[in-house]
């Protein structure tokens, strides 16, 4: 765990086991959640543009940020744990989940828009709602195969580079249509690849609807750890 958040959640009785001195994550059928902070993390290339639209590359950095979510009377939300900075050539995030038999999920993610400069330089929004269908900020790749993601993450309307002083602009989360996946029984690699190089999304978790056992083991990031 991580600030109090629960690593895994789900409406039936999820099991916490310890051996060999490694944590395992894992739940009976039925809804799962899996942290984007407990992830194999990869970064990329990250570019930048200044306001006449130069760009220049430099390695990025994913971030595993603590703080508090949205609110839109500004007061101080639940506190969360999300990836952040998760843009840029060659970034992504992965989950090697175990499943006890061969069997369909249905799978959603959680994310908040995040800072687009490109779309500010030409006029546009600093938090726009994006359709996860167009893939411009991340995509869905399962055992190699791309999946279709489906729903809205929503914007924000109306901030400005002062209401920014709140890092909690970056956590006004929603959680996406489903889709369903395909998984094997042993080990399935599930990632989220970055698609867009200057900016995107800030994740919270993904979850998987399965009628099989998952079993999860976490990576340790916490060398990642910043506060906001």
């Amino acid at each position: 765990m991580k600030n109090g958040k629960k690593i895994i959640a789900g409406v039936v009785a999820a099991a916490l086991t310890l051996s060999m001195g490694s944590m395992f994550v894992g739940c009976g059928a039925g809804e799962c959640i899996f942290q984007a902070e407990d992830a194999t993390i990869t970064d990329g290339i990250v570019t930048s543009y200044d306001q006449s639209g130069k760009p220049s590359t430099a390695p990025g950095k994913v971030t595993v940020e603590m703080g508090y979510e949205y609110t839109e009377d500004g007061s101080d939300g639940d506190e969360v744990c999300n990836v952040g900075y998760f843009c840029g050539d060659g970034t992504k995030l992965t989950w090697t989940i175990t499943s006890s038999k061969d069997c369909k999920a249905t799978f959603y993610v959680r994310a908040a828009s995040a800072v687009d400069m490109m779309s500010v330089w030409s006029g546009g929004s600093l938090f726009p709602d994006y359709d996860l269908a167009d893939n411009k900020y991340f995509k869905l790749v399962v055992n190699d195969e791309d999946v279709e993601l489906k729903g809205t993450i929503a914007g924000i309307d109306d901030v400005g580079f002062e209401q920014m002083a709140n890092p909690a602009v970056y956590r006004n989360f929603s959680l996406s249509d489903g889709v369903v996946i395909n998984l094997k029984k042993g080990e399935n690699v599930i990632s989220l690849v970055s698609t867009n190089p200057s900016g995107g999304a800030n994740i919270d978790y993904i979850k998987l609807d399965a009628d099989a056992k998952l079993t999860f083991t976490p990576a340790d990031n916490s060398d990642r750890e910043v506060q906001m």
